[in-house]
């Protein structure tokens, strides 16, 4: 499955993901499981899908995205995620800019 694409069950209070953070500077090992766990703990839940990011052939690239319903949700979040540490490294987190919708096709 790839990073961001289609919709899982909720895993915080929040419904459809509006609005991501993204995360950088995640070791390669970090498994998504511990980083949901991390985000868990540092946010106290509230938040929607976590998609690890990852190469075609399923190593990761260091950076994950996290949803959120609300922009102020997003917001939040990023400040009290910039700096966190995970699996010894300090992440650096930003609430990502809008998607666009790509014409089908």
């Amino acid at each position: 499955r790839g990073a961001g694409r289609g919709k899982g069950p909720s895993e915080g209070k929040g419904g459809e993901d509006g609005h991501c953070v993204t995360l950088h500077n995640l070791s390669y090992d970090t498994k998504r499981y511990d980083l949901k766990e991390h985000v868990k703990t540092v946010l106290d839940g509230g938040f929607g899908r976590v998609d690890l990011q990852t190469k075609p052939d399923g190593t990761s690239t260091g950076r994950a995205r996290v949803g959120f319903r609300f922009l102020k949700d997003a917001e939040a979040a990023a400040k009290a995620l910039d700096g966190s540490e995970l699996d010894g490294r300090n992440l650096s987190a930003r609430v990502a800019p809008p998607r666009r919708e790509r014409p089908a096709g």
